[in-house]
């Protein structure tokens, strides 16, 4: 229902567009009613009325001419409604007028509209088209069938970041759509693109978009420009576009909390009411401390969001929705409020309109023990959780050789455990793995960028060779060295540094070897299967010295004083065994392969990820002695009979 509020130009009763725009506001009644609250207050709203440059231009805040909604109830809530004057086509900005019953008088934002107009007050506004020449841009489906969730490659993309060394005066919507930038992606070899939240913050200043308060609308720095229709259709055709060269379009959304934000330029919803704290879809539930958390207790609080993310699959076709920090609505056990009753009803959604195949769900679970997110997702029935650990166990070791007494043991014998990803996860189910994301800083930086980039190669094959949905960050395919503070104001500009991608040696060496793993991952079923060998690694040995820090029988696992660790993948077509060397010094020792005959040892960085040298091996040399360069790591691969 709130998806079909704000203001849209009317239709005429054969569906033709007319000259009049209607705008229409709802607030929500006390009771347990599907749009209903059970806690909060009712608004105490005297008179509820527009005013905006369809009026009068220029236009003020303070004009006396206004457009007077009407009042109507019913048993969910009460509806404000009124149409325009005709009007001339083009693109109008407005603002709510609020007259309280004690005679204050705020002006605010329209919490469902369609445009978020980028200037200090972040006016509504609307379109205008001529019925005569409008031509409306309609949703394209993916060119072919989505992907399984488990062989998606995902790229998390800033867009002001990835556009802004070379987008010039275009809106980096625009500037997204640009052929040379589309074609590098699928060079990459990545299958779906992950688009940092692109709905509206409050005022003009650089954000990465998790504090939004418009929930219809596209942030307006990613879409202005002379045309008005671009502002509301430009995120349409660059999905379009994504479309039609094969890309899936995951929607990072934030639905945590609102950025409250003050009256004018703030969640419209929270300034519509006297004292604000009353509005029902704002308040504690279950805590989080960003900004101002949505209050999932109530079912207008649930229903709004659930017709936000139904408006972005629908009206925009995406392909999935990336929830970002679940912690504040997900209660285990509960299936009738927050995270859980919103994945169910998406799911019904999706099916009903013959659109649920290959559907990406993830969540951004934190708990304390990252591990526990694995529950988490199995519980709510989320395709996908975050496997964060695989950041802060990369992060850590490249930190670690940094500390000259710990250079030669750059890996824990828990490390066993990051790597079984698939492990625990309900069929259907995987994580999304990662060692770099936008809320963190890059690879290459904690591994000292210039001067130790290539200690993240064998993090790097180790992600592409575990189970999971890949998700690699804008630039972190070239080594883009970028930092970012873990506390105080982090929310800076990156742009991605384009021309380091090919004028130094870190740039090309690191995109050949993701290219190179592309490839194999995508060529390779058994690397996305759940399948792991060694699998309950015992990381905790008291007999011993404390941890298992050597080869178990059958030559897997981790050798410590060496930072070397091989383990097994396998399906019914193919077995892989993947051995890294995650130290500063060559190794040469047995590896064990396990079946006769012959096995190819891929050349990462070969064009076609296929060819690569060949080992023939026999019954009495199961183990053959093999080189692992340091730094590196070797995929050995055999087809089965």
């Amino acid at each position: 229902m709130f998806e079909t509020l704000g203001a849209c130009q009317r239709k005429d009763q054969n569906g033709q567009l007319i000259d009049r725009a209607r705008f229409k506001v709802f607030f929500p009644s006390f009771g347990d009613g599907e749009y209903q609250y059970k806690w909060g207050s009712p608004p105490g709203i005297d008179e509820l009325a527009v005013i905006g440059d369809f009026q009068t231009s220029p236009w003020s805040q303070k004009q006396s001419d206004l457009l007077i909604l009407a009042k109507t109830s019913n048993t969910q809530g009460t509806l404000y409604t009124n149409d325009t004057p005709p009007l001339q086509s083009g693109f109008y900005e407005y603002k709510l007028r609020v007259k309280f019953t004690d005679g204050t008088i705020r002006i605010v934002g329209d919490p469902c509209t369609r445009y978020n107009g980028g200037s200090s007050d972040d006016n509504s506004g609307f379109v205008i088209d001529d019925p005569a020449t409008y031509q409306p841009v309609t949703v394209e489906k993916l060119n072919g069938p989505r992907v399984p969730i488990q062989d998606l490659i995902i790229y998390e993309l800033m867009l002001d970041d990835f556009t802004a060394q070379y987008r010039g005066a275009m809106p980096p919507v625009e500037a997204m759509i640009i052929p040379e930038r589309l074609q590098e992606l699928k060079e990459l070899g990545v299958n779906a693109i992950e688009l940092m939240p692109w709905t509206a913050w409050p005022g003009e200043a650089f954000s990465w978009g998790y504090d939004p308060f418009l929930f219809f609308a596209v942030e307006h720095r990613y879409v202005t420009g002379s045309d008005p229709r671009i502002k509301l259709d430009a995120l349409l055709l660059l999905i379009n576009e994504l479309h039609r060269e094969g890309f899936q379009v995951i929607m990072d959304g934030v639905f945590n909390h609102t950025q409250q934000g003050w009256k004018a330029s703030g969640f419209p919803y929270y300034w519509l009411y006297r004292h604000p704290p009353d509005c029902p879809f704002v308040g504690p539930y279950l805590g989080g401390g960003f900004f101002q958390d949505f209050d999932f207790e109530n079912r207008c609080t649930n229903h709004f969001i659930l017709d936000v993310c139904k408006y972005w699959i629908d009206s925009f076709g995406i392909d999935g929705i990336r929830f970002d920090y679940t912690m504040g609505y997900l209660e285990v056990g509960r299936e009738d409020r927050g995270l859980g009753w919103l994945i169910s009803e998406i799911r019904k959604h999706l099916i009903l309109n013959h659109n649920s195949d290959g559907f990406y769900i993830g969540i951004e679970h934190l708990p304390d023990n990252r591990y526990d997110a694995i529950d988490a997702c199995n519980k709510v029935k989320s395709g996908s959780c975050w496997y964060d650990r695989f950041y802060w166990d990369s992060r850590d070791a490249l930190y670690c050789k940094r500390d000259s007494e710990r250079q030669n043991n750059p890996v824990e014998p828990e490390v066993l455990r990051l790597l079984d990803t698939g492990r625990d996860f309900e069929l259907g189910r995987v994580p999304t793995t990662y060692i770099e994301n936008h809320d963190h800083s890059a690879a290459a930086s904690n591994a000292e960028g210039q001067m130790h980039w290539y200690r993240t190669q064998p993090w790097a094959i180790a992600l592409f060779t575990c189970a999971g949905a890949v998700l690699i960050h804008n630039g972190q395919e070239f080594g883009d060295d970028q930092y970012i503070p873990e506390e105080g104001d982090r929310v800076k500009s990156r742009p991605v540094q384009w021309d380091e991608k090919q004028n130094t040696h870190q740039g090309q060496a690191t995109l050949a070897l993701y290219q190179g793993l592309i490839r194999i991952r995508r060529a390779h079923p058994a690397l996305r299967s759940l399948e792991f060998y060694p699998r309950d690694w015992k990381g905790y040995d008291v007999s011993k010295h404390g941890y298992q820090r050597t080869f178990n029988q059958s030559g897997f696992g981790l050798e410590y004083e060496r930072g070397i660790v091989i383990y097994h993948r396998w399906n019914t077509v193919e077995a892989i065994t993947v051995a890294l060397n995650f130290s500063d010094q060559d190794w040469e020792g047995p590896v064990p392969l396990g079946h006769t005959g012959d096995w190819t040892d891929l050349q990462i960085i070969d064009g076609d990820g296929q060819s690569g040298r060949h080992i023939s091996v026999n019954s009495s040399d199961l183990r053959p002695q093999l080189k692992i360069e340091a730094n590196w790591g070797h995929i050995f691969v055999k087809a089965l009979a």
